[in-house]
């Protein structure tokens, strides 16, 4: 997988592999996992298709969710920040 900013001054390659839903989305879909300010793109779907792509969870992401368990362990009584699913409809192109 190709990803570009918008004025194509930032480029990345990514490694990808395909992923399967019984019931497509209508609208194309990017799913993101959201930890405090920090988002990671975790899957690809195209509106009305039952095959995506699925992104490999990073070095950084694997750290943060390390880092995330060990927290909750050891400070149950405090604030702990929660690892959401955010889904973006977007235009795929």
């Amino acid at each position: 997988m190709s990803v570009s900013s918008a004025d194509t001054s930032t480029h990345v390659f990514q490694s990808t592999f395909g992923a399967e839903v019984l019931t497509p989305k209508n609208k194309s879909t990017l799913v993101f996992h959201r930890y405090g300010d920090q988002y990671f793109l975790e899957q690809i779907w195209s509106g009305g298709e039952q095959e995506g792509t699925q992104v490999p969870e990073s070095r950084s992401e694997r750290t943060i969710r390390r880092q995330l368990a060990q927290t909750r362990q050891s400070n149950m009584s405090g604030k702990v920040m929660k690892i959401e699913t955010v889904d973006l409809v977007a235009s795929l192109f």
